[in-house]
């Protein structure tokens, strides 16, 4: 895994990941739709779901919806390196978080224009925040 130093040095020269994610979008009642699209600038946050006992994959919080694919946590750090290690199994997008709010128990990443939120890791809450402001 690349230092967090050349991470951030990359995510400051992007000026918008244009690829599209080929994923199935998880339906409210948990079932999966037929595969689709979404945009990986659209992408609030990633994090592990169980959709099966013991068995975690990723899940996009996106603009467009809940996505999962066929990738691993590690492949998906490698896959979307602008993308911030927030907390364990949380991948953040620095783009689409508004604040973070400290509270005495920990703090948690408010994203723009979404009702999402997610815990940051004390020890990555001042890295996140420099990303954002």
């Amino acid at each position: 895994m690349k230092c967090w130093n050349e991470i951030v040095e990359e995510v400051n020269k992007l000026k918008k990941d244009d690829r599209e994610v080929f994923g199935v979008e998880i339906l409210d009642d948990g079932e999966l739709s037929p595969g689709s699209f979404f945009m990986a600038s659209g992408i609030y946050y990633i994090d592990m779901w169980e959709p099966k006992a013991n068995y975690y994959v990723p899940r996009f919080h996106a603009s467009k919806g809940l996505f999962t694919i066929a990738l691993t946590y590690k492949a998906c750090i490698e896959a979307f390196p602008h993308l911030y290690p927030a907390h364990n199994g949380n991948l953040v997008n620095p783009y689409w978080v508004e604040r973070i709010d400290d509270q005495i128990f920990g703090s948690t990443a408010i994203f723009k224009e979404s009702d999402y939120r997610v815990t940051v890791a004390r020890g990555k809450v001042k890295a996140l925040k420099g990303l954002i402001q």
